[in-house]
């Protein structure tokens, strides 16, 4: 009843990518950021959600790559995105996004499926002990201070729902 999930364990696990999906990721690297020397493609192992989330690794550096779902809306991911570039400016940890070679912050494949390039942040799960849950508390304080600053998270349906609570 109590079996260990991947939250038992410390630390985050990645598992290998089959050909199809690394092909995918390779040609998107290269057609819209112009990588063209990727060292190693991982997926997250984990629930459903995990597997659109990938580290990629090249010679200089580690990114995460997410693959919006479909339920995504163009738009809101747009806000979304630029809401953590705003975020960041102001001192509030965000992951980097990587623009594509267009300067955009998202790039389409030719399915239409929208994949978002972040700076990999190197980290261990959330366990719950009183140390953690203080610095959750204080970061979550900041970050809701500087949205409720910022006209970009007035745009989002689900921040202004949150916000009247």
């Amino acid at each position: 009843l109590f079996a260990p999930d991947i939250f038992s364990r410390p630390r985050p696990a990645f598992l290998a990518v089959d050909d199809d999906i690394k092909a995918e990721i390779k040609n998107i690297l290269a057609h819209h950021y112009g990588f063209d020397q990727i060292q190693s493609i991982e997926k997250l192992e984990g629930l459903e959600i995990n597997s659109r989330n990938f580290k990629v690794r090249t010679a200089t550096h580690t990114y995460a790559l997410k693959k919006a779902g479909v339920q995504a809306k163009e738009g809101d991911v747009a806000i979304q995105l630029a809401l953590s570039q705003s975020m960041l400016q102001q001192g509030v940890p965000f992951p980097r996004l990587t623009k594509t070679k267009t300067g955009d912050l998202y790039a389409r494949d030719h399915e239409n499926r929208m994949w978002i390039l972040s700076d990999f942040v190197e980290g261990a799960y959330f366990t719950g002990m009183r140390q953690q849950l203080d610095a959750v508390a204080r970061a979550i304080a900041a970050l809701q201070d500087q949205l409720e600053k910022s006209a970009e998270a007035q745009q989002l349906p689900l921040f202004l729902s949150l916000i009247h609570i």
